[in-house]
């Protein structure tokens, strides 16, 4: 089976003192891109395997590099080349990456550590029909969860030309070694990029931990040195599993954050369209008990007219009380509709005396009300209770509806007066501190 898509990283400059003719041998067969490219078709392709067999072949060496007929996930392996430079540099050793459309790769015997990605050193089918090596779900590999549609793996066997089986710390199998070659069973490729390189790093402490003969006739270093040199590089495994899950923990706080405010945001939204509904629908019931206590005035007058007992005189008493009343400027009765015009008002806070300004208060005979800050209006807020002209009115509302029902317009706006003379902090819309404060003390009362 043909190796596929290659990424070849080669060995490094050696510091030791070679013999000039083994020094020679070894630049001669690595950069000489006669003889690297007969490499590439004597090891990674032969030229009696099938066309559909071989994939794409990417190769890097030192001054040279060789990409052939690119039909595989060669994209995949640049992104792992950090990751086998660190251990190649370290090593000094070449290291090969291969992958195979069929999943399958024969043992290598070069001078070279051979990285076999989700292939067997057996072909996993018979005529590419029959299952031979079964594939499993495997939801889990060195701990990390691996997402759906990313969990095929090999089975362990027994079957003939099989290698020895390695497993991760939760006893899942992941690796097979033979010989120099280390055969990754799951899809390392097809998961998370951020992943891909610490997966890599996984397989190969858990690989070269099993092979330290084989590591040795690969790596010009001897026995303590090589076990040095990976108790190391698995510390820096350690260290960029640590980073990763430190930079996960910190994207997922931050969109724990954006989740809340989101959250929040529509909690708002909602509440706001749930306040702004019940106030129409209050104001509906007002204005049913106005239309209700207004028939049954009527009715009264009805009545007392018949008794001759109704004067026409006492509307007009009424309304010259109302134009006479303290903080009353000016009345006007226009379409059903009478407006009051008011002085400046002032409201007392604490010891403070804040002018909030001259206010047109329109008291329509069908019950609706609506007050306007002439003056002083802070954007959509006329008053601490008042926002777009509608006022918050709270428990008196019910007794408001009843005055102008019953044509009581001199009571009703006295109470209105009153209230915008008078501020509650537990339910006010904006903070009476937005106005400015007025001359005087609090004491100091018109």
């Amino acid at each position: 089976g043909c190796g596929g898509p290659f990424l070849v990283i080669p060995l490094p400059p050696v510091t030791m003192d070679l013999p000039n003719a083994a020094r020679e041998s070894r630049k001669n067969s690595l950069l000489s891109r006669g003889r690297f490219m007969s490499w590439v078709g004597s090891t990674a392709c032969p030229p009696s395997s099938g066309a559909k067999d071989q994939g794409s072949s990417l190769l890097v060496a030192p001054g040279l590099s060789f990409l052939h007929d690119a039909r595989g996930p060669t994209l995949g392996l640049l992104h792992l080349e950090p990751t086998v430079r660190t251990y190649a540099e370290q090593l000094q050793l070449s290291i090969v990456l291969t992958t195979s459309p069929l999943h399958h790769a024969k043992p290598k015997t070069e001078v070279m550590l051979f990285v076999h990605l989700f292939a067997l050193p057996i072909r996993p089918l018979l005529f590419n029909l029959w299952s031979r090596v079964p594939v499993i779900r495997l939801p889990f590999a060195f701990g990390y969860p691996l997402p759906e549609g990313a969990q095929r793996a090999f089975a362990p066997g027994g079957q003939l030309g099989r290698g020895r089986i390695l497993t991760d710390q939760d006893g899942r199998p992941v690796i097979e070694v033979v010989g120099n070659n280390l055969y990754v069973l799951f899809d390392l490729l097809a998961q998370q990029e951020e992943l891909r390189g610490l997966l890599l790093r996984h397989t190969l402490d858990l690989g070269l931990d099993a092979m330290i003969e084989a590591l040795l006739k690969l790596s010009p270093h001897g026995q303590e040195r090589v076990k040095m040199i990976l108790e190391r590089l698995k510390k820096e495994t350690e260290a960029e599993e640590l980073k990763l899950k430190l930079e996960r923990q910190s994207r997922a706080r931050q969109q724990y954050l954006v989740e809340c405010r989101e959250r929040v945001e529509e909690e708002i939204q909602f509440l706001e369209r749930e306040l702004e509904l019940i106030e129409a629908t209050l104001e509906e019931y007002s204005r049913r008990i106005t239309t209700e206590t207004r028939r049954l005035g009527e009715h009264r007058r009805r009545l007392n007219a018949l008794k001759g007992q109704e004067k026409e005189s006492s509307y007009l008493l009424e309304f010259d009380r109302l134009a006479r009343l303290p903080d009353v400027k000016e009345v006007k009765v226009q379409d059903g509709l009478v407006s009051v015009f008011t002085e400046m008002i002032h409201a007392d806070y604490g010891k403070k005396r804040f002018c909030l300004g001259a206010f047109q208060i329109d008291i329509h005979f069908n019950g609706d009300l609506r007050i306007k800050n002439l003056t002083d209006p802070l954007g959509a807020y006329d008053h601490p209770h008042i926002y777009r002209a509608r006022p918050c009115l709270g428990n008196i509302r019910e007794g408001i509806a009843k005055l102008i029902g019953e044509f009581q317009m001199v009571t009703a706006a006295m109470v209105l007066i009153d209230f915008l003379k008078s501020v509650n902090p537990s339910d006010w819309r904006i903070p009476i501190l937005y106005w400015p404060e007025a001359s005087g003390a609090p004491d100091d009362r018109r």
